[in-house]
């Protein structure tokens, strides 16, 4: 009797801090909660039907975040397609350069902007 009430306060127990802990993961580790940051500068795609903006994101207390979106040019439409953290020297935080009308280079990466996306996360 004693064992069935210890295991059950037990599995109250984990399940109430496990989920917040796992709400917490999902939202720190989503590319849809990325913080804002600063727009340093943009880059059109060769016929005009996209552009990737990046962002610089400075946080108090670790090193500067890079972050690029994706804007189809027509609708209007955004959605982030990379994530890094700063270690590159170019004035604008980050090389980046059109291949095709679909597929961008950025530090490296490359993309596929209607389908691909890169996070440093993981």
């Amino acid at each position: 009797m004693k064992r069935k009430i210890v295991v059950s306060l037990l599995g109250v127990l984990g399940g109430i801090l496990f989920l917040p802990t796992s709400g917490l993961c999902i939202m720190s580790c989503s590319m849809h909660t990325l913080p804002q940051g600063q727009l340093d500068c943009e880059f059109t795609s060769p016929q005009n039907t996209y552009t990737v903006a990046i962002f610089r994101e400075r946080p108090l207390l670790s090193s500067d975040n890079i972050r690029g979106e994706v804007v189809i040019n027509e609708s209007g439409a955004r959605r982030n397609l990379y994530w890094a953290r700063d270690t590159y020297e170019q004035p604008a935080g980050c090389d980046v350069s059109w291949e095709s009308e679909h597929f961008v280079v950025i530090n490296g990466h490359r993309l596929d902007v209607r389908r691909d996306h890169y996070d440093f996360r993981g």
